[in-house]
């Protein structure tokens, strides 16, 4: 497309004005595209509709009929091109102005107002100092460990000769009556209940424990003032309940017979070494994650910079984005959560603000870390870390199917950031 810049001016902080014009045969060129497009809408006397030639349509209706459609097909790639050439690097949608000049045979002036990337004026970033973590892994710790995978291990055993006991795990018939009346989502078969597990309404398992194996008994409740159905929120009710079965879960002894079991290694000694060596990577992996934190927040607490507020916004509509397609997967809309939780879009917005202001500082430092210090990445570093990625993923061929120019650019800008990451890890001054 032929585009003439025609100037470049900052109107204030972060906000630039571009005025560039295109030629006359781009201009009538989309002036004929905009008119196949939109032909049907217009009814000129004597022909069909949609069927007048288009200088009959403009002598009817006016040139301008089909100005902002010609714009529509124009302007991105004009603008596209201006801002490389320019070398603008907008973070909003621009605001658009036609100049004096447009028409055919004329071309067509913008004006557009955008703002841009704020500059970035570093501070220092390297031998900043801080302690070092210290990490021990304890005896208690290790056992922690492996009484979770001891619980995973627990079989059931039936109780017989005794009451049900706060802990145990219960089946029971249950159904629940309002006014003497048995209400919707009330009543269940054989449903599992582990007692003091907290899952039903409050009052609800604490009148379970005391009663024995095939009893048969009331239990008198009332419904949180804040429960989601209306129609029992705040009401007493009535649950008719039968108790089947008691049980409890039953830990395998912790020995050389349990270690060889869930492990591969043959004693009990062995298996807490390696569970040792496990919660210790764990732990340093977790202190390498709080260190690159706090560094990354030192490096833009030395930083100036002026951070337009639209980069903030923009931060928050992606993190609300995501969010949304998260929820989605689990059958559930970012507008179901919201009535669920009960809170508006602004409310939401205004929760997520405080987390996407880091965001943009730590992402903005880290960019500008990476200029300064030139870091780069080679394709085949790129390449390597996407195969890495691909056999996470469980089917490497299916997703090496999916890379393409984009996705490695943003593997490269990942590799970049970790680098500039590592950068200000590897020259951290620790003090006592």
């Amino acid at each position: 497309m032929d585009v003439k810049f025609n100037k470049l001016e900052t109107v204030k902080t972060n906000v630039v004005k571009l005025e560039f014009s295109v030629s006359a045969a781009d201009f009538d060129a989309a002036l004929a595209k905009a008119y196949q497009k939109q032909a049907n809408r217009f009814q000129v006397p004597g022909f069909r509709k949609g069927k007048a030639p288009q200088a009959m349509v403009e002598r009817y209706y006016g040139e301008a009929a089909f100005y902002e459609s010609a714009i529509d097909i124009v302007f991105p790639e004009a603008y596209t091109q201006v801002i490389m050439e320019q070398g603008i690097n907008p973070v909003s949608q621009p605001s658009i102005d036609i100049g004096e000049n447009i028409g055919r045979g004329k071309g067509c002036d913008f004006i557009v107002e955008v703002t841009v990337r704020p500059e970035v004026k570093l501070g220092q970033y390297k031998e900043l100092e801080t302690k070092k973590a210290s990490i021990r892994i304890t005896e208690k710790e290790i056992m922690a460990e492996i009484n979770k995978v001891a619980e995973k291990n627990a079989r059931l055993v039936n109780v017989e000769d005794r009451a049900a006991q706060n802990g145990d795990i219960t089946t029971i018939d249950y159904r629940g009556l309002l006014d003497g009346v048995a209400f919707e989502g009330g009543t269940a078969e054989n449903q599992e209940l582990t007692l003091g597990s907290g899952k039903f309404i409050p009052g609800f398992e604490e009148q379970i424990v005391g009663h024995n194996i095939g009893e048969e008994f009331n239990i008198n409740v009332t419904f949180p003032a804040e429960y989601g159905a209306e129609n029992l929120a705040g009401k007493a009710v009535v649950f008719e309940i039968k108790l089947h079965a008691i049980k409890v879960r039953e830990l395998p002894a912790i020995d050389d017979e349990f270690a060889s079991d869930v492990s591969e290694f043959d004693t009990l000694d062995a298996y807490k070494a390696d569970v040792k060596k496990q919660l210790r990577k764990d732990a340093e992996e977790k202190a390498r994650k709080e260190l690159e934190t706090t560094l990354i927040e030192m490096a833009v607490a030395n930083a100036e910079m002026e951070i337009p507020e639209v980069m903030y916004h923009n931060q928050v509509n992606a993190m609300l984005e995501d969010m949304d397609m998260r929820l989605r997967y689990q059958g559930m809309s970012l507008e179901q959560y919201m009535q669920y939780m009960g809170i508006t879009a602004d409310k939401l917005h205004e929760i997520y603000m405080p987390q996407a202001e880091k965001s943009v500082k730590a992402r903005l430092v880290i960019e500008q870390i990476i200029k300064e210090e030139n870091i780069v990445v080679t394709d085949d570093e790129v390449m390597a870390d996407i195969e890495k990625k691909a056999e996470e993923y469980g089917n490497k061929d299916e997703f090496m199917k999916y890379v393409n120019d984009e996705l490695k650019a943003e593997f490269a800008d990942q590799l970049k950031s970790q680098k500039a990451i590592a950068l200000l890890v590897d020259n951290v001054k620790y003090t006592k």
